[in-house]
């Protein structure tokens, strides 16, 4: 298999499970209380960290097998390596804990309510703000999952950053550069 089809495979599963993930957290939102939403939500809060944190845990599993796969295509037999799946669950991509993360859509509720926003609407409002974060944590333990993968194989000495799906313009002009494993790049 090519390259570009495993790297797309790839990204399609990752994208799936965010997607189901973010469909069960939603599902746990609507049974909050819209008139005693950060009480409500903080009963329901710990199981929305335990799907993150599980679907974090599996974004980061499948790096592994994806960098190997992209290896073997070359014709490298690379050893694998051992990566430690659950170091890349439970916190947010930017060191802050869940909790705090995903209390987050109570506050754009709280605000949408206070400048006079329905309750429904206001929900709306919380659910997108929570499918945001969702999505963007399991992609980020995804990324680096990926990205540590390739570092511990001491016989990869680097990535080309690949194009999978909608591409921004600033993304787009990465794309195709080889990079050394621990050469990063500017994310926005």
């Amino acid at each position: 298999m090519s390259v570009a089809r495993i790297a797309a495979a790839h990204a399609r599963r990752q994208v799936a499970m965010a997607r189901r993930t973010s469909r069960e957290t939603t599902r746990l939102w609507r049974r909050a209380d819209p008139g005693n939403i950060a009480a409500s939500w903080r009963q329901l809060l710990p199981s929305a960290i335990a799907l993150v944190t599980r679907s974090q845990t599996m974004a980061a599993a499948s790096a592994s097998t994806y960098v190997g796969d992209v290896a073997s295509s070359y014709g490298d037999d690379v050893t694998r390596g051992r990566l430690v799946a659950s170091a890349f669950s439970g916190v947010a991509s930017d060191g802050r804990s869940l909790t705090e993360l995903l209390e987050q859509p109570v506050s754009t509720v709280l605000k949408q309510l206070a400048a006079g926003q329905r309750p429904a609407r206001a929900m709306t409002g919380g659910a997108l703000a929570l499918d945001m974060l969702v999505r963007t944590q399991l992609a980020d333990a995804g990324r680096v999952a990926d990205g540590v993968a390739v570092a511990i194989r001491p016989q990869l000495t680097g990535y080309v950053r690949m194009l999978v799906g909608n591409t921004c313009s600033r993304c787009l002009l990465l794309a195709g550069r080889r990079y050394e494993w621990n050469d990063g790049f500017l994310r926005h």
